[in-house]
């Protein structure tokens, strides 16, 4: 999994590939890229390369109105954050080769 995109404001950022892989499997790519172009979640299409990149924030509110309980968004959430976590320490042992 790519590492998070974080913009200046605070907000996460992740590919369609990076929601899917983060839910589990709750999603497909193909449904966070058609729920992306419908409006129902929100985010941006990166200029260059054409990316869509969704807030990860619109995804949780999403995964509410659709009656997801919190507890269920808590294991979400806790599952993301290990991932991302992982990624850091990646990050941090490529640097000392």
């Amino acid at each position: 999994m790519k590492k998070r995109n974080e913009s200046k404001k605070g907000k996460v950022y992740l590919t369609t590939g990076d929601i899917s892989a983060s839910l589990g499997g709750i999603i497909s790519q193909s449904t966070a890229s058609r729920l992306f172009d419908r409006g129902e979640l929100g985010g941006r299409v990166n200029p260059l390369t054409g990316r869509r990149e969704i807030e990860w924030g619109s995804v949780i509110e999403w995964l509410r109105g659709k009656g997801l309980s919190e507890e269920k968004i808590a294991l979400v959430e806790k599952r993301r954050g290990e991932e991302w976590s992982h990624l850091r320490r990646k990050g941090k042992s490529e640097g000392k080769k």
